[in-house]
């Protein structure tokens, strides 16, 4: 489930796996001076997630992650309802999995600000949800080359308990970021929580 606000200037990319908006949450102090640029509260009257806003990447290879779920645009994987965009893993009656992976890439892009989600990701193992960015046009060229920013990700399977956010570029990706740092969250699963990053020329954080 997710709710997306952003406060910003980025060029973005968003990789949301089962995020929503709920109550509201208090941002930090820093944001009152902010301009909000774009917002997506999950509050229209269709199921279907906003297509103004968002696209999905469709498949089953893996996406270069040793992924076993194919990637669908159907509702049964991906839908609003009541405020908040619900993106669901299930297996078929043959054994095979799928989820839903929505993208705003060439929809909503900016350059550098606050970006913030509000969501609940699952706990439980094979997991592994993560609301992250990437550039529009890849102008520096493909990954890792033109960077990755990734506001949280959280596998339970491989961290545990830990949640966290990372920056990859071409000094730095994969298992050997340039830089990530991890946090604990608590109630991960059960209650919602905001994630941001303060993008700015010379700093992440």
């Amino acid at each position: 489930m997710v709710r997306a606000n952003f406060w910003v200037l980025t060029a973005v990319l968003m990789q949301a796996l089962f995020f929503s908006c709920r109550q509201e949450a208090s941002s930090p102090d820093f944001v009152k001076d902010m301009k909000l640029v774009w917002s997506d509260e999950f509050n229209g009257e269709s199921d279907c997630p906003n297509e103004e806003n968002w696209d999905w990447n469709e498949g089953a290879h893996g996406w270069g992650n040793s992924e076993v779920q194919n990637y669908t645009k159907e509702r049964a994987n991906s839908y609003v309802s009541k405020g908040s965009l619900k993106i669901v893993a299930q297996k078929d009656a043959k054994g095979k999995w799928t989820s839903a992976r929505l993208i705003s890439r060439w929809k909503k892009a900016f350059t550098y600000g606050y970006i913030e989600f509000r969501a609940k990701v699952p706990d439980r193992k094979g997991t592994w949800p993560a609301l992250w960015m990437m550039s529009d046009k890849a102008e520096y060229g493909q990954w890792p080359r033109s960077g990755e920013i990734d506001v949280m990700e959280h596998a339970a399977s491989t961290w545990q308990d830990k949640t966290y956010g990372t920056a990859h570029c071409k000094a730095g990706y994969g298992g050997s970021p340039v830089k990530s740092e991890y946090i604990i969250v608590e109630n991960i699963e059960k209650k919602w929580h905001t994630y941001g990053v303060l993008w700015t020329e010379d700093a992440i954080t």
